[in-house]
């Protein structure tokens, strides 16, 4: 003889479901499918509902949400897969195309802000130097001197003076204006005072 247990899980009907048709609560259902002792009433109520599914046509068991789920995805997912790794890739591409591209354009403007400067032609540099700054060889040849400490070989000495004190250098250069203050530090770095004016 079958047991009520064995034709419900048959039919495919969870204790839930065929308690509530039964009209009894699912713990009783279970004492009945254990063999414990239940009530005459009880135990009929399950016999005439398992009975009745038994006596009409089988029926495929419903599929539950998550097995429905899963079902889907796993129809689904290499294309989505494939989708997703194409929209990373394209992503990633454009990332890094619009990346390039401002790198291009600040490199682009930075040279030009530096070729676009105005240059002085003729700029007069006035550098004035300590004696304890000054060695034989830039009193000697004071045009290698100021080639030295402007580190530019444009620079022309147009007067040089001494005295107790120290030297005076007069220079000339064609530099741009954002150049004055780099003049300006690179001097007063070497120990020397100078004073950049557009002739």
């Amino acid at each position: 003889m079958t047991s009520l247990k064995e034709i419900r899980i048959k039919q495919g009907r969870s204790q839930k479901e065929v308690a509530r048709e039964a009209g009894i609560d699912a713990r009783t259902l279970r004492k009945i499918e254990n063999g414990e002792h239940v009530s005459e009433v009880s135990l009929h109520a399950v016999e005439r509902v398992l009975r009745a599914c038994e006596d009409s046509p089988p029926t495929q068991p419903r599929p539950k949400p998550l097995s429905m789920l899963r079902s889907l995805i796993a129809d689904f997912f290499p294309p989505l897969l494939l989708i997703g790794c194409g929209l990373v890739v394209l992503a990633v591409s454009v990332h890094l195309a619009v990346g390039f591209l401002a790198l291009g354009l600040w490199i682009l403007l930075a040279y030009l802000f530096v070729r676009l400067q105005p240059v002085q032609p003729n700029t007069a540099i006035t550098i004035m130097a300590a004696a304890a700054t000054i060695t034989p060889r830039h009193l000697s040849n004071p045009a290698l001197a100021i080639k030295e400490w402007l580190g530019r070989e444009d620079a022309s000495l147009t007067e040089f003076r001494t005295n107790a004190t120290g030297a005076t250098y007069l220079v000339k250069a064609n530099i741009t204006t954002r150049e004055y203050a780099d003049i300006v530090a690179r001097l007063q770095g070497l120990g020397l005072s100078a004073t950049v004016a557009t002739a």
